[in-house]
């Protein structure tokens, strides 16, 4: 009985051996298997990471990009774009991330939904999120990240400072036509908002408007009655340029001096020898070519066609009728409307020439609707 027992005992003690190193084994592999599977997602999100972060990089360098070099002419045939623009407006521009995923050999890993899209125009309206701006999606095919970028780079700080508003002095005591934003952060949009900008707002938004043809996407916008231009800016939690500050942007101002007022934003003089088309792109400037946005000389502050070019609307708290930049290309280079804060009036609704006043003046042009441009601007509180 005794030997019986020994051998039930040597039994039970090689069975525990043998089950113990079942258990040891098989702890090892799956703890491999946790451990493979754990280094593949931790490679798989620092992946995304860094595609993210190319993403950015690429946002942010717009056409300095060495990418955009080996795709422009694929990205600029598939939009049919065949007209020149200033390449700066690719920075932060969703549509050439749109061409750099779309035709480099390098993919970033970005989503398309079904409509073939790339990314999104979203803002407090239309998402949980504080901030406008673009959404794009990063995925390997297991793991998403979301990454939302902010349409930023087209705006500039107004310094802090004395400034005049309106053209020559409408009172003797010209303190009463000076403002300031001492302690104030006020961001101005540099260009005019461009057709690509208010296509998304209307896919995003469900406006009733027709987009405009892709291929126009990179000029300036000028087709919307100003409560739409409202609207768009209020999308970007902004509001629409309001005159004074516009003015600010344009008088030429010499730094340390008293704030001055000239009627050209290039410089002082009453009479300049240099009147040219880049400039101020009048009437005469359309014989040799259309009017291309962002080429003319910029403002002393880098706001870009303060004169000629299109109209422009404004936003006018001290004179509310007077709301439109006359400067255009609209009207020979010695009219009366090209200098700098003299505006005419539009009634905001509708583009015929009726619908303007240019106080006797007529516009040189053979059509009857005339193009008004529109920018915005923002303050951080």
């Amino acid at each position: 009985m005794a030997k019986f027992k020994r051998r039930h005992i040597s039994f039970g003690i090689t069975f525990l051996i043998i089950l113990s190193s079942l258990i040891w084994w098989t702890n090892t592999v799956v703890n491999k298997k946790i451990l493979d599977q754990t280094t593949q997602v931790k490679r798989d999100l620092e992946k995304i990471i860094q595609n993210s972060s190319e993403i950015h990089r690429l946002w942010m360098d717009g056409a300095n990009s060495k990418e955009w070099k080996l795709v422009k002419n694929q990205c600029l045939d598939f939009y049919k774009i065949d007209y020149k623009f200033d390449e700066k407006i690719l920075r932060c521009n969703p549509i050439f991330i749109d061409c750099i995923e779309r035709f480099s050999k390098n993919k970033f890993g970005l989503s398309r939904n079904e409509e073939d899209a790339l990314y999104k125009f979203i803002s407090k309206s239309n998402s949980k999120l504080e901030v406008s701006g673009y959404l794009f999606t990063v995925s390997d095919g297991k793991n998403t990240q979301e990454v939302v970028l902010e349409n930023r780079c087209h705006e500039f700080l107004l310094e802090e400072g004395q400034y005049f508003y309106g053209a020559a002095p409408i009172e003797k005591n010209v303190d009463d036509e000076m403002f300031d934003n001492f302690g104030r952060k006020i961001y101005l949009d540099n260009r005019l908002v461009l057709n690509y900008e208010v296509n998304d707002w209307i896919l995003s938004s469900a406006q009733a408007i027709k987009p405009i043809d892709k291929k126009e996407a990179f000029r300036p916008a000028t087709h919307l009655p100003i409560a739409l231009m409202e609207k768009f800016c209020a999308s970007h939690s902004k509001i629409l340029m309001q005159a004074h500050y516009f003015d600010a942007a344009t008088f030429y101002q010499v730094e340390n001096q008293k704030p001055q007022r000239s009627k050209f934003h290039w410089t002082d003089l009453k009479n300049p020898k240099d009147f040219n088309c880049k400039n101020l792109f009048s009437y005469e400037c359309l014989e040799g070519s259309q009017f291309v946005a962002n080429i003319s000389t910029p403002s002393l502050r880098g706001l870009f066609d303060p004169m000629g070019g299109f109209l422009e609307a404004f936003s006018n708290p001290f004179y509310p009728e007077l709301n439109l930049k006359a400067s255009s290309m609209y009207f020979p280079k010695n009219s009366k409307w090209h200098q700098l804060g003299k505006r005419a009036k539009w009634n905001g609704r509708t583009f015929d020439i009726s619908s303007f006043d240019f106080d006797g003046e007529i516009p040189e042009t053979n059509d009857r609707e005339l193009k008004v441009g529109f920018r915005c601007m923002r303050e951080e509180w």
